[in-house]
C-alpha cells in the first residue's frame, strides 16, 4: 500500500518519493494512528526505515509530513542553516503551552536578544553560586531515598529531584512540602501533554495541558510577588534573580507574563531531560561496578573522598571540573542514553540534503540519538566505555557533529553546563557516600518517548525493575528498626548468623542489608558479629567498597 504524492507538492528527490511508503503512518484516515504506531515501535521503527531508505527519509508526525535526518554532515547542514535554510519548528501544542514569549518559540533578532539575557543565568559565576544549593538538594534527596523502606522508583524520584532543584535552586521559591507536591503534580500534568494532539476539547490531553499551565502560572506569579519578602538576607543569587537583573542590564525588563513563561521554560528545560540522564547515570553505575570504583579512585586522588566520607568544603566548581574521569562518565551516559531524541525545524526554502530535496514548508527532525548510534568515529558504539572520551582516545574530537547531546548551532542548549554540573554532583554523592543495588533480577527495558527512560519508571513487579538503596550515609540516618533489617527471603538461621532480625515480607528485597548493619556498627562504635577482631576501618573499606 503506497500513498501517492500530491501534484501540489514541491518536486522531491528520488529517494524521498520512494519513501512515501512511510506516509501510510500519517496519511488519510490513519493521521491520528500514525504517531502512536511510531511511538510503539520506537527506535526499531526508525532504524528499519533508515536501513531501507538511508539517512534522510519521509515519515509523518501528528499528521504532518516530516523529514527525519541522521548523520553528522546532514545534521550539521540543518543546524548551521538556521534562519537561512530552516527555522525553529515545534508541534502546535508545544508552542502554545510554552507561550509566545518563551526562548524556544522566538526567532531572529528576538531570539538572539533573549539568549543574551538568559546566557548570564548559566555563566561560570552563576554556576558557582548555585553549587552549594544543588549539593544540598541532592543530599536531602538521597537521605529521603535511603530512609524509604520500599524500593525507590528512580525515574519518578529523579523527576522530583530535578523539579526541586529547579524550584528551590534556580527560582529560589520557598514553598512548603505540600505546595511542592501540588506544584510537582501539576507540572507533571503539563509535561505529559506538551506533545499532545492540538485538539482543544474537554478531557483531551491538550486541554489538560492548558489547565495545568494556567494553574502553574498563577502559582508562579504569587511566588514571584512574594519573593522580595522571602529573600531578605539571602547569601546567593538564584537563576531568576540573575535573569531579572540581566534583562534590566540589556534594556529588556521583563513583564510579569514574560517572567511566568520564562520560569515555566526554565523548569521544563531542567525537568524531564535531567531526570532521564540521572536515571541513566544510576543504571550505568549499577551495570558497571568497575566504572564506579574507578570514579571513587579519582575522588580519593583529588582528596574529595577520604576514609569513605566526602570531605566538606572540597566540592567546588574548580575541583569538580578537574575530575577528568567523571567528565568521561557523564559524556558517555549522554552519548549512549541521550535524553532527547532530536530537534525540529521547518524548511524556509527547498534545499537538498544527502541527495534528497527537502520541500519548503516541510518539517525536518534531526536525530541526535540516531546520529550517536550510527557514528563511525565511536568504536564499539553500543558499549558503555567512558574512556573513549579520555585524552588518549578523544573519539568525540574526530567530528564536531558526531557528538551533540545538547544540540548545536545558534539553538544549542544554553543550560548544558548546569545540566552537566548537576549530573557530576549527583555522581559524586552516589559514589562517595551511598551504596545501591538492583532490587530485581534483570535490568529494565528502555523506551524513548517522550524522553529516554526505563519502562514503567523502574517500578512494579518483574519484568519491570526498581532500585533499592542498601547502605546509609555516615551521618546517623539509620533508625533503630532499620539497623535490624536485612534481606528478605533469608532463613532465620542465616539472619541470626548475621545478627539481623525483624525482616519484612518474604520474597521482597528490602532496603536493609548486611552492609547497612556494618555501617550501623561503625556509627555506634560496635564491631559487627562476623567481623570481631578486625579494625573498623578495614571493615568499612572492604565491605562498603569505599
Amino acid at each position: 500500500m503506497v500513498s501517492k504524492r500530491s501534484p501540489n507538492e514541491p518536486p522531491e528527490g528520488r529517494r524521498l518519493e520512494e519513501n512515501t511508503t512511510v506516509a501510510l503512518y500519517g496519511s488519510g484516515a490513519l493521521v491520528v494512528i500514525g504517531p502512536c504506531c511510531v511511538s510503539l515501535q520506537g527506535s526499531g521503527f526508525h532504524a528499519s526505515r533508515r536501513q531501507k531508505y538511508g539517512n534522510v527519509f519521509k515519515t509523518h508526525l501528528l499528521g504532518r509530513p516530516l523529514i527525519r535526518v541522521t548523520g553528522a554532515e546532514n545534521v550539521r547542514k540543518v543546524l548551521m542553516g538556521e534562519h537561512n535554510l530552516v527555522t525553529v519548528d515545534w508541534p502546535q501544542s508545544t508552542s502554545t503551552l510554552l507561550g509566545p514569549n518563551s526562548l524556544a518559540n522566538s526567532i531572529g533578532d528576538i531570539h538572539r536578544k533573549r539568549r543574551k539575557v538568559f546566557a548570564k543565568v548559566f555563566s561560570h559565576e552563576a554556576l558557582e553560586s548555585y553549587l552549594p544549593k544543588i549539593q544540598q538538594v541532592i543530599q536531602e534527596t538521597l537521605r529521603v531515598w535511603s530512609s524509604n523502606p520500599e524500593p525507590v522508583n528512580v525515574y519518578r524520584e529523579s523527576q522530583r529531584l530535578s523539579f526541586h532543584m529547579a524550584v528551590r535552586v534556580l527560582l529560589g521559591f520557598r514553598v512548603s512540602d505540600e505546595e511542592m507536591r501540588h506544584l510537582f503534580n501539576t507540572f507533571q500534568e503539563f509535561v505529559d501533554n506538551v506533545f499532545s494532539l492540538p485538539i482543544d476539547l474537554p478531557f483531551t490531553g491538550y486541554r489538560k495541558g492548558i489547565r495545568a499551565r494556567d494553574t502553574l502560572q498563577k502559582g508562579i506569579e504569587k511566588a514571584i510577588r512574594e519573593k522580595p519578602l522571602c529573600t531578605q538576607g539571602k547569601d546567593y543569587s538564584d537563576a531568576l534573580d540573575v535573569l531579572i537583573e540581566s534583562a534590566k542590564e540589556n534594556g529588556a525588563e521583563l513583564t510579569m507574563q514574560e517572567l511566568k513563561e520564562s520560569t515555566i521554560e526554565l523548569i521544563f528545560a531542567a525537568f524531564a531531560t535531567t531526570a532521564s540522564a540521572s536515571t541513566s547515570l544510576i543504571m550505568q553505575l549499577l551495570r558497571h561496578p568497575a566504572v564506579l570504583e574507578k570514579l571513587r579512585e579519582e575522588l580519593r586522588g583529588r582528596g574529595i573522598l577520604q576514609n569513605g566520607c566526602l570531605c566538606e568544603g572540597e566540592l567546588r566548581l574548580e575541583n569538580i571540573c578537574s575530575l577528568k574521569y567523571l567528565d568521561c562518565v557523564i559524556k558517555e551516559v549522554l552519548r549512549l542514553f541521550t535524553p532527547v531524541s532530536g530537534g525540529y525545524r521547518t524548511a524556509v526554502q527547498t534545499f537538498e540534503l544527502d541527495g534528497v530535496q527537502i520541500p519548503k514548508g516541510w518539517s525536518v527532525m534531526y536525530s541526535i540519538r540516531d546520529t550517536h548510534d550510527t557514528s563511525a568515529v565511536f568504536k564499539d558504539v553500543d558499549a558503555f566505555d567512558p574512556d573513549r572520551f579520555s585524552q588518549e582516545r578523544s573519539e568525540d574530537k574526530e567530528g564536531r557533529f558526531h557528538y551533540l547531546p545538547f544540540g548545536g548551532g545558534v539553538r544549542n542548549c544554553l543550560g548544558k553546563q548546569l545540566a552537566t554540573l548537576f549530573l557530576r554532583v549527583l555522581a559524586i554523592e552516589l559514589a562517595g557516600s551511598s551504596r545501591f543495588e538492583l532490587a530485581t533480577r534483570t535490568f529494565p527495558r528502555i523506551i524513548t518517548v517522550p524522553v529516554l527512560h526505563p519502562t514503567d519508571g523502574l517500578k512494579g513487579p518483574p519484568p519491570f525493575t526498581a532500585l533499592t538503596w542498601t547502605a546509609k550515609r555516615r551521618n546517623g540516618l539509620l533508625k533503630k528498626e532499620e539497623k535490624e533489617r536485612g534481606r528478605a527471603g533469608e532463613s532465620e538461621t542465616d539472619r541470626e548468623k548475621k545478627g539481623i532480625k525483624n525482616v519484612g515480607k518474604a520474597g521482597v528485597l528490602e532496603q536493609r542489608s548486611a552492609v547497612c548493619k556494618l555501617r550501623a556498627a561503625q556509627i555506634e562504635g560496635t564491631p559487627h558479629p562476623l567481623k570481631e577482631g578486625l579494625p573498623l576501618e578495614q571493615i568499612g573499606a572492604r565491605d562498603n567498597g569505599l
